[in-house]
């Protein structure tokens, strides 16, 4: 289903995101704020290049940041219950403490992955769905499509000096039709040899048909970049 390796030799391309140890992370109370900083310029754990007739962007995004829709349902939530004049303060008390406590155990969850946003975007206008036709691809279009919403897994890792890990979690989005981009979230167990980043970490695309090569993506540490405010 690759392009790549019929007498082809492919660079490997790096490239890095320079994030300062022992840093505080970014807090918020507001979950649009944190939303709009974690996609802005700003944000510092993003790496982005162009090669091959493709932009690629990896973002890491942090349990604050998977946790935006999480946080504007319990904001929504706070609100009626603070505004609902039924309730005695007594149980506005309780409801209030109770809706913390879900989110926190949402939240909870979120802290056992790492989580990425890989955004890869033709540069020709082409909408990437439709980039089979340089993919090489036995069965055309449906054959690049299926690489795309469930194949490019296989082609993605994540490693530090002690070890790699493949992903456990895999999602492309579903815009047809709208951008030209597509955008994948992968997620990786925050676990064993693969718990901590303090010396950088990688997050390798592999060569899956559009001949740029491996990409690899170096962030020099991982942590909380950001902080919601409960």
């Amino acid at each position: 289903m690759r392009k790549h390796s019929l007498f082809v030799i492919v660079p490997l391309l790096a490239f890095s995101s320079n994030l300062s140890s022992g840093c505080a992370p970014r807090a918020f109370e507001d979950a649009e704020a944190l939303y709009a900083f974690v996609n802005s310029e700003e944000y510092a754990a993003v790496v982005h290049e162009e090669r091959g007739g493709f932009r690629f962007t990896a973002r890491y995004l942090p349990p604050d940041a998977m946790m935006v829709n999480h946080y504007r349902a319990y904001e929504e939530q706070c609100e009626r219950v603070i505004a609902d004049r039924s309730l005695s303060e007594l149980d506005r008390t309780r409801s209030l403490n109770r809706l913390r406590r879900e989110v926190e155990r949402v939240r909870s969850g979120y802290e056992e992955t790492w989580s990425f946003q890989l955004t890869i975007e033709p540069l020709n206008g082409r909408d990437l769905v439709y980039e089979f036709e340089g993919a090489a691809l036995i069965g055309g279009y449906e054959s690049w499509l299926q690489t795309l919403m469930f194949g490019l897994q296989a082609h993605l890792v994540l490693s530090n000096k002690t070890g790699t890990a493949p992903p456990m979690g895999y999602h492309m989005d579903r815009t047809f039709g709208t951008v030209q981009s597509r955008t994948f979230l992968i997620s990786f167990a925050r676990t064993g040899e693969l718990e901590k980043f303090e010396e950088g970490a990688e997050l390798v695309v592999g060569e899956f048909g559009l001949g740029t090569g491996s990409v690899t993506f170096r962030f020099e540490q991982l942590s909380d970049t950001v902080e919601y405010l409960l």
